[in-house]
């Protein structure tokens, strides 16, 4: 009895910072317990007129949202996870903001700790990015699992991501948008250029404004296209994968492709499904 005395100490130790349960059986499953650290970095950026925000993401959301400012205002929500919080608080200090800067661009990158991807640590970066534009200027987004959302953005704006949806609302600039593995679905206040909208395995849903004038070309591979009677289509071509056509006699391109998924299209009016 003795013996078994150390060794049991021993194991409660170890598992006091385990979250430990016991299944079917008598099944038991240990898992390491996890740390946190969150902090805010907070930028504003002053760029002359028709200038560039690039915005370059791994593993979280980007929302940019237009504003009546002249500044652009960026907040990043850093949030790393490691197996303890003291090194989880220690990756997090070694989290590295890029910043390139000049009077007609600025470019924001996050880097995270070099040792964060390595096979057996467990360390990982989540930036969650909250971004002001004011209007005229254009906005590149790209990241990796995570959704992006758009709101009241009237400039030039260029989409890339993957496993993650897009979302935007009341936009009036060009727009183009590549997205993988997650659906897509805009409204238009006005279309001021031309929009591309292209995804795989993902649907897409465009609103636009009644009285809209513009040339429709839309395909897909599996799935179906919807252009609601309500927006008055004048078809050129329409199978069962393309539909091309004219809005209110022609305009602005609007090319929408997509291969596992459907496509609708309807005025901006109507509440999304």
């Amino acid at each position: 009895m003795g013996m078994r005395l150390p060794l049991l100490f021993a194991c409660a130790a170890l598992l006091a910072g385990c979250d430990v349960q016991v299944g079917k059986e008598g099944e038991l499953s240990v898992n390491v317990a996890e740390g946190r650290a969150r902090d805010e970095w907070v930028r504003s950026y002053t760029i002359q007129p028709g200038g560039t925000l690039d915005i370059v993401n791994v593993n979280g959301r980007i929302e940019a949202t237009g504003t009546a400012g002249t500044q652009i205002e960026v907040r990043a929500e850093r949030i790393v996870r490691d197996h303890a919080t003291e090194t989880a608080e220690q990756r997090l200090r070694e989290v590295k903001m890029i910043e390139e800067v000049s009077a007609s661009r600025v470019r924001i990158e996050a880097e995270a700790p070099r040792d964060a991807g390595i096979l057996g640590h467990r360390s990982s970066l989540n930036v969650t990015y909250r971004v002001s534009v004011p209007a005229g200027v254009a906005v590149n987004l790209e990241t990796e699992n995570g959704e992006i959302l758009l709101d009241n953005l009237d400039g030039r704006v260029t989409v890339s991501t993957t496993n993650g949806r897009v979302n935007g609302k009341a936009l009036s600039g060009p727009l183009s948008l590549e997205s993988t593995n997650g659906g897509v679905q805009l409204d238009f206040a006005a279309v001021g250029g031309d929009i591309q909208v292209s995804t795989t395995n993902g649907g897409i849903r465009l609103g636009l404004p009644g009285g809209v004038k513009a040339t429709l070309d839309a395909s897909c591979v599996n799935g179906e296209i919807t252009v609601d009677d309500e927006l008055m289509l004048q078809a050129s071509e329409n199978s069962r994968r393309r539909l091309s056509g004219t809005f209110n006699g022609g305009g602005p391109r609007i090319a929408a492709s997509t291969v596992n998924g459907g496509i609708r299209i309807r005025p901006r009016e109507t509440r999304p499904e």
